[in-house]
């Protein structure tokens, strides 16, 4: 009861996996517990794994892990390796210290989406009661974990644009306003000639191109920086510089990038954050060098 009611509380993904992990091992007095992940095409990989056989678990092969998976595909748990167990093990451990593996499934949404493991260098017995318990605890676990995933997706849908997959226009300002103080640099992005595709061969070929834009600039960026959509065709960034110089090399790519989709270029104001400058400020220049480069003749990218 203590446990669920700690589960019940829990929102986010990973903490729900360590109260599942301490619960278990809180019920089974096992040592060692270890949640497995199966994605839609059947691979499994290790999600968390605690106790003093947790790096053993962690390295079993990676076709053992996946045989445990399917072992409890339909819902019954598995002794695999327990005394006195007459059956065939579903998995041989040599070389390990492990002598007790017991594997039990977390469904959710009619599947057993994770695994759970649970094992012990004792070779122990574990009770109907406990085994009972245990089910009980993954079918809350589940439970848990699909409404925890059906939160997260809804904070993704309500944080990202829904034609690009970028960040929208809130998104940009609250991450712009996290990052204050930092050596960041604001780019504003503008699309020359946007308004001509949409007049000419309609809304839906003007967002197959937002489409593409989005994603040609977002593979020209490095990692660690972010590209959102702010408008119908504006679009803003935010990188991680030391100088203006890596500034402006970083819009110049995107310039370029763009050139290459043929259908429209793009003009871009950057500006670096001063310490301690306000939000507004920062935009407001970068808003100006933008502003700078569409009466010079666009398709380019200026610094304020």
């Amino acid at each position: 009861m203590r446990h669920a009611a700690r589960l019940t509380g829990l929102t986010k993904v990973d903490e729900m996996e360590r109260e599942v992990l301490d619960a278990a091992l809180d019920i089974s007095r096992m040592g060692s517990a270890m949640l497995l992940r199966l994605d839609e095409n059947g691979a499994v990989g290790a999600r968390r794994a605690v106790g003093p056989l947790a790096v053993e678990l962690e390295s079993l092969p990676g076709r053992t892990l996946r045989r445990l998976a399917h072992s409890v595909q339909e819902g019954a748990s598995r002794y695999t390796i327990a005394p006195g167990d007459r059956d065939r093990p579903v998995v041989q451990l040599p070389g390990t210290k492990i002598r007790t593996l017991l594997a039990l499934p977390v469904i959710a949404e009619g599947a057993a989406r994770e695994v759970l493991l649970l094992a012990d260098r004792r070779a122990k017995a574990v009770t109907t009661d406990e085994i009972e318990l245990l089910e009980m605890l993954c079918a809350q676990a589940g439970s848990a974990l699909r409404v925890a995933g059906l939160v997260r997706e809804l904070r993704t849908q309500a944080a990202t644009d829904p034609l690009t997959g970028l960040g929208h226009h809130r998104t940009f300002h609250t991450k712009l306003r996290r990052l204050r103080g930092r050596r960041i640099a604001v780019l504003l992005l503008d699309l020359d000639g946007f308004k001509q595709v949409n007049d000419t061969h309609g809304h839906q070929a003007g967002d197959r191109l937002l489409r593409e834009v989005a994603a040609t600039l977002s593979d020209a960026l490095r990692r660690g920086d972010e590209l959102f959509r702010i408008g119908g065709d504006e679009f803003g960034a935010l990188l991680r510089v030391q100088h203006e110089s890596e500034a402006m090399e970083a819009a110049e790519r995107l310039v370029e990038a763009a050139a290459t989709l043929g259908e429209v270029t793009v003009s871009i104001g950057v500006a670096m954050c001063e310490e301690d400058e306000p939000v507004e400020s920062v935009l407001g220049r970068a808003d100006r060098a933008l502003y700078d480069v569409k009466q010079s003749g666009r398709n380019a990218a200026a610094l304020a």
